[in-house]
């Protein structure tokens, strides 16, 4: 491993050896990253990192007794680390689940070493982040009547490093060459989702919107309202597809606009700038329009263009708006995006659900 890693002059790296067969520890990064290790043990290295325009955090990769020996007393640790340091992510093999449902095969009985983990998990304010991919990252390779599977590596996190990287996920990768599976933490893009359709209020200051929807409308007049209302959906996203963005716009325009003034002021063809910084105005009060629209805000100052603050209240209600975490039924907390879903379709089941033990008689006994 030090040979391979010494072959790489882009790489910093630092190596705790295996004790016997198992364990051992490495972490290696790109020397163009600002990177500090603070210190390192058989069960983690913790190192501080500082990105750019964001203030520094601690990584703790973290290797769990596989043995369950010495468990509590890395969670201890760990712990201090993580009340020391605030900002903190943890990613590895923790050598443990968080509950049943994290394992398939073997015995079901929960162990005191997997309450100990929740524990400290409970205690220290942790996030697990989920993931997307195969439920399982590691496997005992066995037969199928004896084949063990369990989640033993995962990300998890404190709410303060969540809040730099409220769009952080995990990959588990395929289980290719070894019994764990690779994975892969991604902080600055977003999970794939399918893109929500809504209308746009700048639309309606497109000249052809109103026209393109309303024919629409009338010549589906013979359909079901159901199918009349996706047949107009699926002709406003054509049409929006067809369509730059007013913020497209703006950049082709001021292309433009550059072009013209970069000639004298003697040759320049003024009546052409006119009318580009005309267009240019109109442009940028549907990129206002854009922004209001996601703002939910009603200010204005004195005529002034906010696109910019609108922008910027925009991007906080997102990010205040995204739900990382959430507590389920029995009071454990999760990232998982799948198990946030649930709890909002539990909790709404039973909300709306009626109560066993009325029945109509009942209803229609009580007084009024």
């Amino acid at each position: 491993m030090t040979r391979f890693m010494n072959s790489v002059p882009t790489l910093d790296y630092i190596i705790v050896p295996a004790r016997d067969t198992a364990g051992g520890l490495c972490m290696a990064w790109s020397n163009s990253v600002d990177i500090q290790v603070l210190n390192s043990s058989l069960s983690y290295i913790c190192a501080r990192i500082t990105v750019k325009d964001k203030p520094p955090w601690v990584l703790l990769r973290v290797y769990g007794d596989p043995n369950h020996f010495q468990s509590r007393l890395i969670w201890e640790t760990l712990t201090q680390i993580i009340n020391l340091h605030g900002r903190v992510c943890l990613v590895g093999d923790f050598n443990e689940i968080l509950d049943s449902s994290e394992k398939y095969g073997g015995s079901s009985r929960v162990k005191q070493h997997t309450l100990d983990f929740q524990n400290f998990v409970f205690k220290s304010g942790l996030v697990d982040i989920g993931y997307k991919g195969p439920a399982y990252t590691w496997t005992n390779n066995r037969n199928v009547s004896k084949a063990i599977y369990q989640r033993l590596d995962r990300v998890v996190a404190t709410p303060d490093w969540l809040q730099l990287y409220p769009n952080a996920y995990v990959n588990h990768l395929p289980m290719i060459h070894s019994d764990h599976c690779p994975i892969l933490l991604r902080i600055k893009k977003s999970p794939d989702r399918g893109k929500e359709f809504k209308m746009e209020n700048w639309w309606f200051e497109e000249s052809d919107f109103q026209q393109a929807w309303v024919e629409k409308w009338k010549q589906d007049s013979n359909m079901s309202w159901q199918d009349r209302w996706k047949s107009m959906k699926e002709n406003i996203q054509v049409w929006a597809r067809k369509h730059p963005t007013p913020k497209k716009m703006l950049d082709e325009l001021a292309g433009k606009i550059y072009k013209v003034q970069l000639q004298h002021p003697a040759v320049r063809d003024h009546a052409l700038e006119a009318r580009l910084l005309k267009e240019y105005n109109e442009v940028e009060a549907k990129h206002e329009l854009y922004w209001r629209q996601r703002a939910r805000m009603q200010w204005e100052e004195g005529g002034d263009r906010n696109t910019k603050f609108f922008h910027i209240v925009a991007t906080n209600r997102r990010r205040h708006n995204l739900i990382t975490a959430m507590e389920d039924e029995a009071g454990r907390l999760t990232g998982d995006e799948k198990k946030i879903r649930a709890c909002f379709v539990n909790y709404f089941k039973n909300l709306y659900s009626p109560t066993p033990y009325m029945t109509q008689q009942s209803i229609l006994s009580d007084p009024i």
